[in-house]
């Protein structure tokens, strides 16, 4: 089974880099169409090329195969392939994280609701979130839930899928006030 990153659900690092040979596209063939010059005009057309094959049909995923217990990336563009892989037992535990605050607001009060995240934490990290330097380090598997049991039965699912132990970030445990691991629900 594959649990596929967030980040690559939706293929948006390649839309992302697609931007810079459109860039290249448009500065070129505005010289062009100024000069009446073929060669800007033939230069422009190919980055223009890039720019739609990058966008439309360029694809990275990143996902843990629960299998062979490794995580894949894999990018294909043109005529290059790419696949990296990385053993699972470069990470200690399927944690669940505080995520990324969300303003609520209406005309009278301004609160703020909070997202939960599940994530693969790195052996000998001392970061246990996504955010900052965590989010280079650790591994993304789903984010923004909206309840911390939704996070917790999701985390729950996939560390018995990959053998690997659950806990909780400490960050979620003083928001919470309570250890989330051993409450079955909100008080």
């Amino acid at each position: 089974m594959k649990i596929h990153s967030p980040d690559s659900k939706y293929n948006i690092l390649p839309k992302v880099y697609s931007i810079f040979p459109l860039f290249i596209t448009l500065a070129t063939l505005t010289v062009g169409l100024n000069d009446g010059s073929w060669f800007w005009l033939a230069f422009s057309s190919v980055f223009g090329f890039l720019f739609f094959y990058t966008f439309f049909f360029a694809k990275y995923q990143k996902y843990v195969d629960t299998d062979e217990k490794k995580i894949i990336k894999n990018f294909k563009w043109l005529w290059i392939k790419l696949r990296e892989e990385e053993s699972l037992s470069q990470y200690e535990s399927v944690c669940i994280c505080l995520g990324s605050s969300l303003p609520d607001s209406n005309w009278q009060d301004i609160t703020v609701s909070y997202t939960y995240d599940v994530a693969l934490i790195r052996n000998y990290t001392s970061r246990t979130t996504l955010h900052g330097g965590g989010g280079f380090e650790n591994f993304p598997l789903k984010v923004t839930f909206s309840t911390p049991q939704e996070a917790k039965e999701y985390a729950l699912s996939v560390s018995e899928m990959l053998e690997m132990e659950l806990a909780v970030a400490e960050e979620l445990t003083k928001f919470l006030k309570y250890d989330l691991l051993q409450y079955s629900k909100e008080f």
